[in-house]
């Protein structure tokens, strides 16, 4: 894909430009407004939904959209342990990025959240817990799919 024109001067984006790409997923000077810049990146509302871990941290959830919520078990985590648990969605590809951070019940600076596996239909989610102690918080995880392409 080429750009027809420098989208920016200055390092702040010139909506006067022109912003036609070539390629397969061209876009207009439309989208990229100063009104869609400052509204950010990301799903509408009622793009996302939210779903509760049952039995424990390492039972898998189901959650078909594209944003969401997961609100884990609050079953104890071990000091320097990790557990993992599969979240199941149809819009995951395995190209796909898969972006989660922690967005409360939790302690500060005492988790580190990863994907660690992307699949068609699914992704893996690893919780480490490394404080000096055993912490059993009902953690809440917020996510997006990211959709991508390998070629």
């Amino acid at each position: 894909m080429s750009q027809s024109s420098t989208a920016t001067t200055g390092g702040a984006l010139d909506t006067t430009r022109d912003y036609n790409w070539t390629g397969v997923n061209d876009f207009t000077r439309a989208q990229c407004s100063a009104s869609a810049l400052s509204n950010g990146v990301g799903y509408a509302t009622g793009a996302g939904a939210g779903v509760t871990q049952l039995t424990n941290k390492s039972t898998g959830v189901t959650i078909n959209t594209l944003c969401g919520a997961i609100t884990m078990n609050g079953a104890s985590l071990a000091n320097a342990t990790a557990v993992g648990f599969t979240v199941t969605n149809n819009c995951c590809a395995a190209t796909d990025t898969i972006i989660i951070n922690i967005k409360s019940a939790a302690t500060a600076n005492s988790y580190t959240v990863t994907v660690d596996a992307v699949a068609n239909g699914s992704f893996h989610v690893s919780v480490f817990n490394f404080t000096g102690g055993s912490l059993s918080e009902a953690l809440v995880l917020n996510f997006a799919i990211l959709k991508a392409v390998a070629t």
